[in-house]
C-alpha cells in the first residue's frame, strides 16, 4: 500500500483529527482498493470512521464509537455487495447491546463493558518504534 494523504488537525484540547488514505498497490501498473481512515478523538470518546472503495466500484463504510476508556458506544457498518446495500449496527448500553442486521433485530443481555477494548485507545496514545515489540495487557 502506498499513503497518498496523512493528515493530522489539532483543535485545541477539543478535538483532533486523523486522517488518511492509502490506495493499494496490486503491481504491475494495477490499482487495487482505496481506504480512507479518520480517527476523530474529543473530551469524551473517540471515533475510527473508514471507508473503501474497491477497484470493481464496491464500497463499504464503518463507524466505531467509543468511551475513552474503550468501552463501544455504537458500531455501524454499510456497504454494497451480494448484489444489494447491507446495514449493520449495534448500539451498547448499561445492560444490553441491540444488534440490527439489514432489518432484523438481536438483542443479548451485556453490559457496553463487556465489550471494552482497551487497545482501540491505546494504540492512539502509544507510539510503539518501529522494530520495538509492546504488550497491551
Amino acid at each position: 500500500m502506498h499513503a497518498l494523504l496523512t493528515n493530522l488537525v489539532l483543535l485545541g484540547p477539543q478535538a483532533i483529527i486523523e486522517s488518511r488514505t492509502l490506495v493499494e498497490d496490486m503491481g504491475g501498473g494495477v490499482t487495487g482498493a482505496t481506504f480512507s481512515f479518520e480517527r476523530i478523538v474529543t473530551p469524551k470518546g473517540f471515533v475510527y470512521i473508514t471507508r473503501t472503495l474497491d477497484s470493481d466500484g464496491s464500497v463499504g463504510y464503518e463507524q466505531f464509537d467509543y468511551s475513552l476508556a474503550g468501552v463501544p458506544v455504537s458500531i455501524r457498518q454499510e456497504g454494497f455487495w451480494n448484489g444489494r446495500w447491507n446495514t449493520f449496527q449495534t448500539l451498547y448500553g448499561k445492560r444490553s447491546a441491540i444488534q440490527t442486521i439489514n432489518e432484523s433485530k438481536n438483542k443479548a443481555s451485556m453490559p457496553a463493558s463487556r465489550f471494552k477494548d482497551v487497545t482501540k485507545l491505546w494504540f492512539w496514545k502509544v507510539k510503539p518504534k518501529v522494530g520495538t515489540r509492546v504488550m497491551v495487557e
